[in-house]
């Protein structure tokens, strides 16, 4: 907002109830001026405003812990820093989504480093609460990046610097990017994009979702997720890239812009005309969004022209993250050193890897079954010949019950027969592949039989009779079962 102090008003304010008015008060101008203010700039002054309100909390929260331990402190501000994860370090924060912040600290920190946190936490939580604002808070050390979790991965891949060591928070940075594994980033967001839950499969649903649904923010910010981590694209310079890379063209830039624009609008105006984090258009409410938005007045609004004009921008984001999820999959995507993913197949870079490493002969076949890709007939040359006098580690073990007790566990099972790995590590069942049964009634061999046998079963679980649901319901070694 023009004429604003950067300080937003909370400059020598220190008591969290007057930290609370003076947030309600700026949120309230910036809900009255929401008519003026673009659907991103509204977003990114709700974000400027709780970055001034993090800041001060800060602030207050080093000079107290000072005056508790003066000698500790000043030592230790550089070993910390307060950053904006998610939505809010996209800057895109809607007038009630939840406030996420993540205190990082170095290998270093100390107790003068922990007092700060404490401090900071509780004035937070006693002023955004007040404020009747969710807040979402993690602690984390530099260097404790490695095997998170997806959703923890993306929500710090979009952190965004508040206040404290700037330095330290770009090493946070580096180490992140170094921790994430690509093939399992990208192909974990488009698996996730593809098989939401529940979510109806079109962006064209009577009540969309303007952040998780088909065609919603949520596709948009998976676009940007995977070409950072498949192009290395950074910041700002993203839909550039991707076009200059030949992925999209000026024509869907400008439509994503426009699309971002108007869904932003959208959200920001459902949030104020709900008074709280609301994400679905409900029917009931799209007369008043139309309003909201411009598309007629109070006695004659038109939400048939606003509803056609929400969809015709989500068939848009839809359609660009397919095209962004198509090229990005095509691209060399590191599973593990000398292993990647390329267009749905797996292929073995380093030549020597299984004669090294043991165990990577039942990885590799557990590596195609969580990712969906078909073994490259190169790597089944490479395959079978280490199957010939393979000896079973207790780390492959552990892989091949992993393989037995995760989805798509049949289709793994018969990759590995028909490379000679699963009679390589179940013997016996490299005599039964080619014993043929005493009776005539069979049409397969016995190990054919097994192998139909265990496809069998894995089909039952998606059966929706009552009666299976119950049965499968009380496995509780799965893996034993297909064994």
């Amino acid at each position: 907002m023009d004429g604003v102090d950067p300080g937003y008003g909370f400059d020598d304010v220190t008591e969290s109830s007057e930290l609370c008015r003076v947030l309600l008060s700026r949120r309230e101008e910036l809900a009255s001026a929401s008519g003026c203010l673009a659907g991103l700039q509204m977003m990114r002054a709700y974000s400027d405003l709780t970055d001034a309100l993090i800041r001060r909390i800060f602030r207050v929260a080093a000079e107290e812990a000072e005056a508790d331990s003066p000698a500790a402190v000043r030592k230790d501000m550089r070993n910390l820093t307060v950053a904006a994860v998610g939505g809010y370090g996209r800057r895109e924060m809607s007038p009630f989504s939840d406030v996420d912040v993540t205190f990082i600290v170095s290998e270093e920190a100390s107790d003068g480093v922990d007092l700060i946190v404490k401090k900071a936490f509780r004035i937070l939580m006693d002023v955004l609460e007040a404020a009747r604002l969710k807040v979402g808070y993690s602690y984390r050390r530099v260097d404790d990046v490695e095997n998170l979790p997806l959703d923890t991965q993306t929500a710090l891949i979009d952190a965004r610097c508040i206040t404290g060591s700037t330095a330290l928070f770009g090493a946070f940075e580096a180490r992140l990017r170094e921790a994430i594994a690509p093939a399992a980033f990208v192909i974990g967001h488009i698996e996730a994009r593809s098989h939401p839950g529940r979510m109806l499969s079109t962006p064209y649903a009577v009540e969309p979702n303007i952040k998780a649904g088909r065609g919603g923010l949520r596709d948009l910010h998976a676009a940007r997720w995977i070409a950072q981590v498949a192009y290395g694209l950074t910041g700002d310079r993203i839909w550039d890239g991707l076009r200059a890379r030949g992925v999209v063209l000026d024509s869907d830039i400008r439509a994503v812009e426009s699309a971002t624009e108007f869904i932003a609008r959208t959200r920001n105006t459902l949030h104020l005309l709900a008074g709280r984090g609301l994400e679905v258009l409900s029917i009931e409410r799209h007369d008043r969004l139309a309003v909201g938005m411009g598309f007629g007045t109070d006695d004659e609004p038109q939400a048939r022209e606003f509803i056609s004009t929400y969809y015709r921008h989500s068939q848009e984001l839809w359609r660009i993250f397919h095209k962004v999820a198509e090229a990005c999959l095509g691209r060399e995507l590191e599973i593990e050193p000398g292993v990647v993913a390329r267009s749905g197949g797996l292929h073995i870079l380093d030549k020597g890897l299984l004669a090294r490493d043991g165990a990577a002969l039942i990885r590799l076949f557990q590596y195609a079954q969580s990712y969906k890709l078909q073994i490259h007939r190169e790597a089944d040359d490479l395959i079978m010949a280490s199957a010939q006098d393979y000896k079973l580690t207790l780390e492959a073990s552990r892989s091949f019950v992993d393989i037995l007790s995760g989805p798509g566990a049949p289709s793994a099972l018969r990759a590995m027969a028909e490379l000679g790995v699963l009679q390589a590590i179940v013997p016996r069942f490299g005599e039964l592949i080619s014993l043929v049964p005493g009776d005539a009634a069979h049409q397969f061999t016995v190990g054919e039989h097994s192998l139909r046998a265990v496809e069998s079963l894995d089909a039952l679980f998606a059966d929706h009779d009552d009666q299976f649901i119950d049965i499968f319901s009380r496995i509780q070694n799965l893996e034993v079962l297909f064994l």
